[in-house]
This record gives C-alpha cells, sequence and structure tokens, in this order.
C-alpha cells in the first residue's frame, strides 16, 4: 500500500470567522449589561434534551419506517398539494407544502424507542432564505431544538468564470438558486447538541406534525431510522487494510477556495483577498476573486462543496491553505463531509487556530489523517460547527438563563426603578440570592479556564467572563448595594 505523501489535496480558503464569534459578540452584550431588564432569556437546549432522552430507557430498536404523503392525515393537514413526482424524477406523489402549511401523519411503530428522523426534501422556490419547520410528536413537542428546524437551500455561481468591469476588477457571478432532492438527519439548527437528534416513539400508534415556521418545501418522503455512529480514525483505517494502491508515484490535486460546487447560503460567495502575493490568481492593479468563504462563512450550519477528479487510487492527505484571522484567543471549527458523508468522528472538528497570515493546515496536524480516494469525481463539503466550544457556549447560556431568573426576582421587589436610598432587604427576601451568585461567579470563572486551556492564551472573551465574575463578587460582598448597580 503506498501512501500519497505530502499536502496532495490543497484548497486555496479563507477561513476567516465562525458562529463562535457572533455568539460571544451577542453574550458580551448580554453579559457587560449585568442585570438589565431588556436582557432576553436564553435558550438553554441541551440540559431538556438531556432530561428527554433520560424519560424513557435507550432503547434503539432496528426497524425502519418510510413516511410518505398515504401516511398524511388530510382532515388534520393544511396549505398543501399532493403532485404527482414526475416532474422532479420521482415514481410516487409527493407532498407540496407552503410557507403555512403543517402535515399530519399517521404510522404505527413496532418497537417503542429511540430514533433519528431524515427528511427527503426539494427546495422548491421561495424567499431565498432557509426553510423551518417545527416537529412534533403525538401532539407534544418534545424539546426546544424541535421547535426550529432549518433546511438549506442550494446555491451557486451563475457562471464559473469571471468577467471585469471598466477597472480591471472581477466581478461577482449572481449567486442563483440550483435545487435537488436532499437527504438530510434532523439535527440542532443552533448547533448545541452536536449528534442528530432523536425522537421517542410509543408501540403502537404514533403521529407527526411538521409546521410550516418559514418557506415552502416538496417532500418526498420521512424516513424513521438509526442512524449509524461514525467511527473513529484507527477504526477507518483498519477497515481498509485490504485496499491498495494500483499506481505508484505521487498525485497533487489542487482546489481553489473560489472555485465553489454548491453552498448553503448565497452569501458564500467568491471574494478577492490581497494580503497574500501567492492567492491565485492575483493582481497588481485589480481585485481577483481568489478565495472562498470569509466573514460571512460562521453561521452554524452553512456549509461549502467542492469537486475534485481522482486519477489513482490510494491514501491522500488533505491540506488547506488558509487564514483565520478573526477570532483571537481562539480557534474556529468545520466538519468535513467527502461523498457527503463523515469518513470518520475526528473530521467532524477541525479546527483552524487564529493568525493573521496565511497557513497551512494539514487535516490531523502532525499525525495527518489518511483519506482513500478511489479514481474518479468526488466531492468534499466543510460545514461550520461549534467544536469544543460547545460545552462553553452552553454553560454560558445556562448562566444567562440563571441571572435572568435572579434579576427579574429582583425588580419584583425593587420594580425597574429602585429607590436608590432604601434598604430592600433583598438578601432576607431572596436566600437563595447570594448562593446563586457565588454558584455562578464560580461557573463562570471554570468556563474563562477552560477556554484559556482549549486556546492557550487569554482573549476578550474570557476578559468578558472575567469582569461578570468580579460583578458577582462585589454584590455577595456588598449585597445591600445590589439594586443601586443593576445598570452595570
Amino acid at each position: 500500500m503506498t501512501i500519497k505523501k505530502g499536502i496532495l489535496l490543497t484548497l486555496g480558503l479563507i477561513i476567516i470567522s465562525l458562529i463562535v464569534a457572533s455568539f460571544f459578540q451577542n453574550e458580551e452584550a448580554m453579559l457587560t449589561h449585568g442585570f438589565k431588564k431588556d436582557l432576553e432569556l436564553a435558550d438553554f437546549e441541551d440540559s431538556e434534551y438531556e432530561a428527554y432522552l433520560n424519560q424513557n430507557e435507550m432503547i434503539r430498536p432496528e426497524e425502519s419506517y418510510r413516511l410518505t404523503s398515504d401516511h398524511m392525515d388530510p382532515s388534520l393537514s393544511y396549505g398543501y398539494e399532493i403532485i404527482a413526482g414526475d416532474a422532479y424524477e420521482k415514481t410516487g406523489n409527493l407532498i407540496m407544502a407552503d410557507d403555512s402549511s403543517s402535515i399530519h401523519l399517521l404510522f404505527n411503530i413496532i418497537d417503542a424507542g429511540y430514533y433519528n428522523i431524515q427528511l427527503h426534501y426539494y427546495p422548491i422556490e421561495g424567499k431565498s432564505s432557509r426553510i423551518e419547520r417545527s416537529l412534533m410528536i403525538n401532539g407534544e413537542l418534545p424539546y426546544r431544538a424541535a421547535e426550529k428546524l432549518s433546511f438549506a437551500r442550494i446555491w451557486i455561481s451563475e457562471t464559473s468564470t469571471f468577467v471585469q468591469d471598466q477597472n480591471g476588477n472581477d466581478i461577482i457571478p449572481r449567486q442563483i438558486e440550483a435545487p435537488r432532492w436532499v437527504e438530510t438527519t434532523l439535527t440542532d439548527s443552533e448547533g448545541l447538541i452536536t449528534e442528530s437528534l432523536l425522537f421517542y416513539f410509543e408501540s403502537g400508534a404514533n403521529t407527526i406534525d411538521f409546521t410550516a415556521l418559514k418557506e415552502p418545501i416538496l417532500i418526498d418522503s420521512f424516513f424513521i431510522f438509526q442512524e449509524m455512529d461514525v467511527n473513529p480514525y484507527l477504526s477507518y483505517k483498519q477497515n481498509l487494510t485490504n485496499a491498495t494502491d494500483t499506481l505508484l508515484g505521487e498525485e497533487m490535486i489542487l482546489i481553489q477556495g473560489q472555485d465553489m460546487l454548491e453552498k448553503s447560503s448565497p452569501t458564500l460567495y467568491p471574494i478577492a483577498d490581497r494580503t497574500s502575493a501567492i492567492s491565485t490568481p492575483q493582481s497588481s492593479y485589480a481585485l481577483r476573486a481568489n478565495t472562498g468563504g470569509g466573514y460571512n462563512w460562521r453561521i452554524v450550519g452553512d456549509w461549502i462543496t467542492y469537486e475534485f477528479d481522482v486519477e489513482n487510487a490510494g491514501f491522500y492527505h488533505i491540506s488547506l491553505r488558509a487564514k483565520q484571522s478573526y477570532i483571537r484567543g481562539a480557534y474556529v471549527t468545520r466538519r468535513m463531509r467527502i461523498d457527503d458523508q463523515v469518513p470518520f468522528a475526528e473530521a467532524s472538528e477541525i479546527p483552524f487556530v487564529y493568525s493573521g497570515n496565511w497557513n497551512v493546515y494539514t487535516v490531523g496536524e502532525e499525525d495527518a489523517y489518511e483519506f482513500y480516494l478511489t479514481p474518479g469525481r468526488h466531492e468534499i463539503s466543510f460545514e461550520v460547527v461549534l467544536g469544543d466550544f460547545n460545552e462553553s457556549i452552553r454553560e454560558i447560556s445556562e448562566v444567562i438563563n440563571t441571572l435572568n431568573k435572579v434579576y427579574r426576582d429582583i425588580i419584583m421587589i425593587t420594580t425597574a426603578q429602585p429607590d436608590l436610598y432604601r434598604d430592600y432587604l433583598l438578601v432576607n427576601r431572596l436566600p437563595d440570592m447570594l448562593p446563586t451568585f457565588a454558584e455562578t461567579q464560580e461557573t463562570l470563572e471554570k468556563i474563562s479556564d477552560n477556554l484559556f486551556q482549549m486556546t492557550g492564551e487569554s482573549s476578550t472573551h474570557t476578559v468578558i467572563l472575567d469582569k461578570v465574575a468580579l460583578q458577582l463578587a462585589a454584590f455577595i460582598k456588598e449585597p445591600e448595594t445590589i439594586h443601586r448597580r443593576l445598570s452595570e
């Protein structure tokens, strides 16, 4: 078996930011306002989801069920039309659901247990935004993440070449929709729950209500099944021990970041970068589209797909020439898929550390992972995920939730405009207040320390957490001043 050495699959890709940045920006606005009355209650999904999984014994039956228009109850559904699938290259009937629809499905399950749900859909023309739906099981919302499920549209550049304006600058092609059939397993649109969502079905009759929040959708089927776990890298390699190269020698495959096949958002268009002379193409006087991604590529779930051809079968290393220059003191994360599959578990979270310069990131770093590729055309995708920051973000959300509750308890006594010269005896009237402050202070200090351990340095994010922890310490030390400091 010959291993293709070196950097053999290179993406000239600029990666500037991720949802971690926008999350911490939002958290900064909320946390530094302390207990201001306009602090909104944060959605903390993970603990609720874990409680849902613990409601019943974790049984994962092997049976699978495909639900089509035949399982729909017309009397409890609205805003839909049943159409023949011929025009969309399908043999059966399809459900065309508008942006105010609700689809009620009735079906039987043999064995009770937790199942994944996969949706086979076609993003028909709408208002160009993401498709959103809520899902109820047996008339109830199972948990908050099911309240808003997001489904991507497919976008491409109208032309694969660039024309120039009168100054010689590349004109970015118009981004247009290129709808196709998509199979996607339901996941948390906020990215706080990293695995595919599980839903509990009873033995016997069950129902699903799939209700529109935004945009129309064309549905072929729902598939209730057990999603296979992604094996770790060592298992992936062991399963390929019989795979051998038929040709010797090395093959270099170069993909330019601006040459995107598909993307999930029209904002992920090719962009021009002039910070490096070796970005291709380059001009000394004009702007050239030579990278992809950028600031717009920061929303959880957004992805970019490239295609490439392999001549010789074998194991390849995959590297990206990239720059993550937006989030100082942190790193961003992408999930990689090859031919629509995550090859192994480690490919689910590929980190890109902060740097003001362009760097080559080899997947697996020093112990570069080896990907087996067969001859022919392949696709490689990179999707925004939260990665290791997931746990810290969940904990911060829980802190915000807790502080919101305390603030509301306080203003029920003091009102939103307290008398600065009055002693409201908050410690006596709210006996849990100071213990909650102490516990929250400890949590914030732990999160700050974890972030420092993950990134190796302090950052604006840890400074924010430290500042709020100090503020809570001051509240504990001088509780009689709390009502005078609510706006700090």
